[in-house]
């Protein structure tokens, strides 16, 4: 048997351009033509943003948590030699707290896809680890802890630049841990005002810039989303175009079939490649089509044609068979693997299923109703197509010449 790649149906695909297609593509335009300086896209795209781009962020936000907790528990080291006589407290946050919430968030991550809850629990995983370094800022009476503003000046660029939280966790996280050093810092008695002033003023500084950059960063991921999603889109309608470009040079206009070039191609199809080990071609006419055209009009005589072809087609075995329009009333049915005698009855059960189909027809001399002729020939396809084809008319001609509707 032959491969299916080209079946008895010329596939038809949806309707050009699809609904969907189109309303998405034009989301996309109207999106980059008006920009999204919220970072949100209508939600429609943003549903799709979130599917295309979810699986990704997800690995990205993992990855992240593993290196900060191994980043903010070697700072242990620096607890040890900064603030020797909280070590233990730093000691107990660090590995029995902090470490712990990053690992929950983590586990959140793999577990459930929400954007809100991805996004939320990573500016919490931030913000707890900003808590735990103001909390020994606080309770510490060593001078050395005034200089902890660092660990709060990396801790918010981890989460805007290299966590890249989405624009509004960032902002929320930044503003959140600079407002808590603020309040808390006056209170600590080791630090001074100016020290504090000046410690305010660079956790704000970092926090704004690298706000900028994250929001520069986000926006420009999802402009390059936007710009491939076109893209794509554009080739899917171009391919879509030509599929249907295909159908109409492929499908008889008036009974919806095969034409005459499909055809040809899937003939041409069956000598290339694996052969298969027999191959049989009908060929049917309708008798007297053209008393039925003088009597009941062009228009009747269209429609018959139309249910005789639906008749044929629905009347194959499998999707390797074909069916074609050959011409005027002739239809041409290629049957792959088929010998001689499964040819046969095919093609009855074609011709009974046209006489099934009850089309009055009083001027046919053959009978009340439209019927077909059939001629059957078989071969192995080495001998060349146009020779089944030859016999196979040859056979129609002697189903004319024994009366009609049969199969010869």
């Amino acid at each position: 048997m032959v491969s299916d790649s080209k079946s008895q149906k010329v596939s038809r695909g949806p309707e050009i351009p699809d609904q969907e297609l189109s309303t998405v593509a034009k989301l996309v335009d109207e999106t980059l033509t008006h920009g999204f300086r919220w970072l949100y896209f209508p939600r429609k795209l943003e549903n799709r943003f979130e599917r295309d781009t979810g699986a990704a962020r997800v690995r990205q936000m993992i990855i992240a948590g593993l290196l900060a907790i191994l980043l903010y528990d070697l700072f242990l080291f620096s607890d040890y030699t900064m603030i020797p006589e909280i070590f233990s407290t730093a000691l107990a946050l660090r590995l029995g707290l902090i470490t712990p919430i990053v690992i929950l968030v983590i586990v959140a991550q793999y577990y459930w896809r929400s954007p809100v809850l991805r996004e939320g629990l990573g500016a919490v995983a931030i913000v707890s680890g900003s808590v735990g370094l103001i909390y020994l800022i606080f309770v510490s009476r060593h001078a050395n802890a005034a200089y902890y503003v660092n660990g709060l000046i990396l801790s918010t660029m981890f989460g805007n630049i290299l966590l890249r939280l989405r624009f509004f966790y960032a902002a929320t996280a930044s503003l959140f841990v600079v407002v808590l050093y603020a309040v808390v810092a006056p209170a600590a008695p080791h630090l001074v005002p100016t020290a504090i002033t000046n410690n305010i003023i660079s956790l704000s500084a970092t926090a704004m810039l690298t706000l900028f950059a994250n929001y520069t960063l986000e926006r420009e991921h999802r402009r390059s989303y936007l710009l491939r999603l076109r893209d794509h889109m554009r080739r899917d309608v171009l391919t879509a175009h030509n599929i249907r470009l295909t159908e109409l040079i492929n499908i008889d206009p008036l009974t919806g079939i095969a034409n005459r070039r499909e055809l040809d191609d899937y003939l041409d199809h069956l000598q290339q490649g694996p052969r298969p080990d027999m191959l049989a071609i009908v060929m049917f006419d309708i008798d007297r089509f053209k008393h039925f055209n003088d009597l009941y009009g062009h228009p009747a005589g269209d429609k018959c044609l139309r249910r005789v072809a639906s008749a044929l087609q629905a009347s194959l075995r499998s999707s390797i068979d074909l069916v074609a329009r050959f011409g005027g009333e002739e239809f041409a049915v290629v049957l792959p693997g088929s010998d001689i005698q499964a040819a046969h009855q095919v093609a009855e059960r074609m011709r009974q299923a046209v006489v099934d189909l009850a089309i009055p027809h009083d001027e046919s001399s053959v009978a009340n109703v439209v019927t077909v002729s059939g001629g059957v020939a078989a071969a192995n396809p080495n001998t060349g197509v146009q020779a089944i084809l030859t016999a196979a008319d040859a056979a129609l001609y002697r189903a004319k010449s024994a009366g009609r509707n049969c199969v010869q």
